[in-house]
């Protein structure tokens, strides 16, 4: 098994090429986008702003996902500084070293992993719904109302969708719907 300085200079290097990322690509795009390529959004068709929004809140997700793990390599470092580091968080038994090497901020051994894993999947099945990648969790307001993550709410369906942009007409040559 490797020492705790090993996991220690592991985890602080992982960090550093965390900020550099960050750094070099002015977070994601946050910084320099001002949200549209064009100086005037008057002759862009729809789709040109909605990929344009797509860009945003792709940046911004990945932004948010450093973040987060920027948080998870910190609570790592706290675990090596209080002697909890490498002791699985549910069970109290030692995380393997090899997985550890791999996935340096785990708080869980793998078959408590495997475990959370599972519950999550099931928790989901028995609501009738899907396990999203936990990417997506990360994403502001990718589930509304989906409990799966968490958020508690009535959400926004397809059918709400629709009720939103039936006023601008549908692409079946229909106009605008009178109100």
């Amino acid at each position: 098994m490797a020492d705790r300085e090993t996991y220690r200079r592991l985890l602080l290097a992982e960090r550093e090429a965390l900020r550099r990322r960050l750094d070099a690509n002015e977070r994601f795009g946050l910084q320099n986008r001002a949200g549209v390529t064009e100086l005037s959004q008057v002759d862009n068709h729809p789709a040109d702003v909605a990929s344009d929004l797509f860009e945003r809140e792709k940046d911004s997700a990945h932004y948010h996902d450093a973040l987060a793990h920027w948080e998870e390599i910190d609570a790592a470092l706290r675990r090596l500084d209080d002697g909890t580091y490498g002791v699985c968080e549910r069970c109290g038994s030692a995380i393997d070293p090899e997985r550890l090497w791999v996935v340096p901020t785990a708080r869980y051994c793998i078959h408590c992993q495997m475990a959370i894993d599972a519950k999550r999947r099931r928790d989901a099945a028995i609501r009738g719904r899907t396990v999203r990648p936990a990417e997506e969790g990360r994403i502001v307001g990718v589930a509304p109302g989906d409990d799966a993550y968490g958020v508690e709410g009535p959400g926004v369906d397809g059918e709400d969708i629709w009720q939103m942009l039936e006023p601008y007409g549908t692409s079946d040559g229909g106009g605008p719907v009178k109100m």
